[in-house]
């Protein structure tokens, strides 16, 4: 099959990332086809390392500067028109026709709303990821979005399926879409994949020696973007509160916020910031547990990535974190922390903390059921569970088509 997946970068971020492991594996049986709608954003060593396998195609343009400062102006003055996305319509139809492309597989609602336009009117199914632009928007459109619920009715009408990845995500379609478009809504859940092989397990060793850590010591570990809403600051204030000797917290993330924190908190001997690391795993090798006290998520890849290498998971009770970390059994690889508010009380963070520290037997209970819980993030299953539903919606339109 000839598969065209959309996305609007290539740099660091959750959809992105999905976007080029499942292109990678989706390529071992299909010819696949990566389209970024900006050229100049682009992490080469994440794509080179993702994605080395799939042929990647964007969108350039000598005046793409120009194309863009004149769609701002006309943002400003509220005229609903993009030159340059109708300059991408063009291109994408050409590379379409040019493939012989048989599904389309759209990320992220900017892309999403020109993509299905033009799938749509070559009679190609498409299907789109959601991803957490979308609830983001709805809670407070962008500028640069005229009319953001309107477009999104429009976009919805004319995919062939919505794919989501967190009940929460199908309750709000289900609660906030479904009535503003005519059409039932084809609605799917499929988890996002995650490529993992046991021989990652071995990377990093001896990380936490270099940062001179007790091989005896018992580490808490977050890995995240470096903004404000992953809860930095409240695993910071609940390790501090735990006030236990012999255990370390390992902070792996870059940005200006995380300096500021660095600034404030860096003398404490316990409390180590190591930046950014385009090798999480390798630290995550290192950690005991895996923390993750943010006030908004859906389907985190760092949680994905901490059960894969058998650690507990302490996380705010946000997106489908819950149902991440469960067994079929009701047991659990993990703990929940309720969002006090609009934010994790650092309180009941170490309160959580404190229990794998006393409780030695349900730490290794949850370490075990972390093994158990990653195997719903299997790679093979996301993708097998995508190319039934392509075969499906391609069937579909054959069938209407004779």
């Amino acid at each position: 099959m000839n598969i065209l997946i959309t996305v609007e970068t290539l740099v660091t971020g959750g959809a992105e990332t999905f976007a080029l492991r499942f292109a990678q594996a989706l390529s071992k049986d299909h010819k696949v086809f990566l389209y970024r709608f900006y050229d100049n954003l682009i992490d080469q060593d994440i794509v080179n390392k993702l994605a080395p396998d799939v042929k990647k195609l964007t969108f350039k343009h000598s005046l793409d500067e120009f194309l863009r400062k004149f769609d701002s102006l006309l943002n400003k003055i509220n005229i609903e028109h993009s030159l340059r996305n109708l300059l991408i319509k063009k291109h994408l139809k050409k590379i379409i026709k040019k493939h012989n492309i048989q599904v389309v597989h759209s990320n992220q609602f900017k892309v999403d709303y020109v993509t299905t336009e033009v799938a749509n009117s070559l009679n190609i199914p498409i299907v789109t990821t959601i991803h957490g632009d979308y609830l983001r928007f709805w809670e407070e459109p962008p500028k640069s979005i005229i009319s953001f619920k309107t477009k999104i009715a429009e976009c919805v009408a004319i995919t062939d399926a919505i794919v989501c990845i967190s009940d929460y995500q199908l309750a709000f379609f289900q609660e906030k879409i479904q009535p503003l478009v005519s059409k039932k809504i084809n609605l799917v859940k499929i988890y996002n994949g995650y490529p993992f092989y046991p021989a990652l397990l071995q990377n990093g060793r001896g990380l936490k020696q270099k940062i001179n850590i007790p091989p005896e010591n018992f580490v808490f570990g977050m890995v995240s973007r470096g903004i404000p809403g992953k809860g930095w600051d409240v695993a910071i204030e609940a390790f501090i509160k735990l006030a236990e000797p012999n255990t370390n917290l390992i902070l792996v993330g870059h940005s200006d916020y995380l300096n500021s924190l660095k600034a404030m908190n860096g003398h404490h001997k316990n409390i180590h910031f190591v930046g950014y690391s385009s090798e999480p795993i390798n630290w995550i090798n290192n950690f005991d547990v895996g923390l993750l006290p943010s006030n908004s998520d859906n389907l985190p890849t760092v949680i994905i990535e901490y059960l894969f290498c058998g650690k507990p998971v302490i996380a705010s009770d946000v997106g489908e974190i819950k149902n991440m970390i469960a067994l079929p059994n009701g047991n659990a690889a993990g703990n929940i922390v309720p969002l006090n508010g609009n934010k994790v009380s650092s309180e009941l963070l170490k309160n959580e903390m404190q229990r794998y520290i006393n409780d030695k037997t349900l730490f290794r209970e949850h370490a075990k059921n972390a093994l158990l819980a990653a195997q719903k993030f299997n790679m093979d299953n996301c993708v097998s569970s995508y190319v039934d539903l392509y075969n499906k919606k391609k069937n579909q339109l054959e069938t209407l088509n004779l």
